[in-house]
């Protein structure tokens, strides 16, 4: 059996659970991710929040949408994060890193759009 978790709740059990296979805590407020370990982990959605930096924590990771949060930059760990087919950086106030296009390349769906200017 899978879980999945679409509240902000970190103390749950099933956080800690090795079937967990995809987490989303959308518009939830956040403005950290802690940093602990989900290793089975193939899916996360962390759209409409306050993050700014993510820890590297999701080895098995496949899916990542990151969309309107805080990123300005992005962390190493994603660079070099060989099983990625998605990831989606829309509406960040983030200037697109070159090596972008080499997860383009490796065949990783990305997506980057600044959000639009007040």
């Amino acid at each position: 059996t899978a879980y999945e978790i679409y509240q902000c709740d970190w103390s749950s059990d099933v956080c800690s659970s090795d079937l967990l296979l995809e987490l989303r805590f959308e518009h939830c407020g956040l403005t950290s991710f802690p940093d602990i370990k989900l290793h089975p982990l193939r899916e996360i959605g962390l759209r409409g929040n306050e993050l700014e930096h993510l820890p590297p924590a999701f080895p098995a990771l496949r899916v990542l949408d990151l969309r309107s949060n805080r990123f300005t930059g992005l962390p190493e760990w994603i660079r070099r994060h060989m099983l990625m087919q998605k990831l989606d950086l829309r509406w960040n106030p983030l200037e697109e890193p070159r090596w972008l296009a080499d997860m383009r390349a490796r065949g990783c769906s990305v997506y980057v759009q600044r959000p639009p200017q007040a």
